[in-house]
């Protein structure tokens, strides 16, 4: 019986083993669910679509050169949509657009963009071409981040965009 004598004094708790294997389940769960959670948080966040709107913006413009065909940006300053196609369309086939579009939520509006020497027969639809030559329209875009006046600016050489914290008219970029 020496040899084989148990210890009667057990004191309760959980094994190492135990503690390592909840530690690594939980943190499995944790990893998972860090796409489903930073979706929800980016998905309506004025910053990212702002960037998603100059990066399009950049991609297209090299796209044309590239493709040999013009594309075009229009900008709905009524539903604060942003559609971009490789051919003109109308206003109803804006209207249309679907899964090709950027819509902005409340906290981010276009105010309206502006073109040096170019009166938009629309007041609320917009177009920016950028053309398979290598240049685009130069154009302002004016946005409402959350009450804070932003313009995006379009150069029609460059092949960037550029983001001005106020509100940019025609007068003081030029």
């Amino acid at each position: 019986m020496g040899y084989f004598h148990r210890n009667q004094d057990h004191t309760a708790g959980f094994t190492l083993v135990e503690l390592i294997v909840v530690i690594s389940i939980m943190a499995g769960l944790l990893v998972l669910s860090f796409p489903v959670i930073r979706s929800f948080t980016q998905k309506d966040d004025p910053g990212r679509k702002i960037n998603q709107l100059m990066a399009l913006a950049e991609e297209f413009k090299a796209r044309a050169v590239k493709d040999g065909k013009d594309y075009f940006l229009y900008l709905d300053a009524v539903s604060s949509r942003v559609f971009f196609s490789d051919v003109p369309v109308d206003e109803s086939s804006f209207r249309n657009a679907g899964k090709k579009e950027i819509m902005f939520g409340p906290d981010l509006q276009i105010k309206d963009v502006e073109f040096p020497g170019i009166v938009p027969e629309d007041t609320h639809l917009y177009r920016i071409c950028f053309h398979s030559q290598g240049y685009s329209d130069f154009a302002l875009i004016h946005l409402e981040k959350k009450g804070k006046p932003l313009t995006i600016k379009i150069e029609p050489f460059l092949s960037g965009t550029i983001l001005l914290e106020r509100f940019f008219t025609l007068e003081n970029c030029i």
